[in-house]
């Protein structure tokens, strides 16, 4: 180990602002459970959205779009403050969270994405299904774009996770240098829950050179880990199929979270099956976190191809 890399210290990543869409559904309902979970964490705030998407017409004498019934619209924003602003009560009242509510008409991603960026949420927490069908669709693809444009990393879930507790996180590591930019955050998840990272390097074949350096990628993560006394354990896998592959090891080891990147290397994958990014969005029922690569930190753990550590 190089004396750069021995000096090289984790920054803990602060969550201050987290925003948290829900469409009433039982998968937003355990985005809340589970953002009151980490505000409590993090002393953070809370901000509730609920986007309602106007349907449009044309008009037979114009080309332009215009909403349709408007006066049902306003109805519509105002009974869902309504209920957003007794959820805020009740969570104010017996969690002692700060909570603040809004509603507009906006296409729901973007919805979600301009209120996440004007208030400047470090993260965002929502479901990924609403109900069945078409609807369970539409919610799957909204999830899947706000994870694909935003700024600030995104948690996405399905199912309830038990007592809001994360043990094991799945931790990626990949050729790609951007692989690795999501490690602070996850330290820092895994400190907060006292839970175990599980840095899983990935290879898509058996080739000794690139094999070698996903190694020495997962070695540098072991030692930023003990460094922080954060328990982990390392894997390798070699598949075709990186989010089957995944989403499967994800399971075996009765994880709690997963996180990834939201961009990746093109691949024929991608190409064939979507990317990556969506993929688990709409196939893992196990929490995916995903982290742009753009994001910027204070500190960014991001070890050069030679070896050692180095600051953005």
């Amino acid at each position: 180990m190089s004396k750069k890399e021995s000096t090289a210290k984790l920054k803990m990543v602060s969550i201050k602002k987290i925003l948290v869409p829900i469409d009433f559904s039982e998968c937003s309902s355990n985005a809340i459970r589970q953002a009151v979970h980490l505000a409590q964490t993090f002393l953070s705030h809370i901000e509730i959205v609920h986007v309602i998407t106007p349907v449009y017409i044309t008009p037979i004498t114009s080309e332009m779009l215009i909403p349709y019934d408007n006066v049902n619209y306003k109805k519509m924003l105002k009974d869902a403050e309504k209920k957003l602003l007794k959820i805020a009560k009740e969570i104010q009242t017996h969690e002692s969270v700060s909570v603040s509510v809004t509603t507009q008409l906006n296409v729901v991603y973007t919805g979600i994405l301009e209120r996440a960026k004007k208030i400047n949420a470090d993260l965002i927490i929502m479901g990924t299904h609403g109900t069945s069908g078409v609807k369970e669709f539409i919610a799957g693809s909204n999830a899947f774009r706000v994870v694909r444009d935003s700024g600030c990393p995104v948690l996405t879930i399905q199912k309830k996770i038990a007592n809001n507790k994360i043990k094991n996180i799945v931790l990626p590591i990949r050729l790609e240098i951007n692989s690795r930019q999501k490690v602070e955050l996850v330290a820092t998840l895994a400190k907060i829950y006292s839970a175990k990272i599980l840095i899983t390097g990935y290879l898509k074949d058996s080739d000794e050179r690139d094999e070698q350096k996903v190694k020495q990628y997962c070695a540098q993560v072991e030692a930023l880990l003990n460094k922080e006394t954060i328990a982990f354990k390392t894997f390798l896998l070699k598949d075709k199929n990186f989010t089957k592959a995944i989403i499967n090891h994800a399971k075996k080891q009765k994880a709690d979270m997963v996180a990834v990147m939201t961009t990746h290397n093109f691949s024929l994958d991608q190409l064939l099956n979507g990317p990556y990014a969506e993929q688990f969005v709409n196939h893992s029922k196990i929490p995916i976190l995903s982290v742009p690569d753009r994001i910027s930190f204070d500190y960014s753990y991001t070890p050069s191809l030679s070896g050692g550590y180095q600051n953005n």
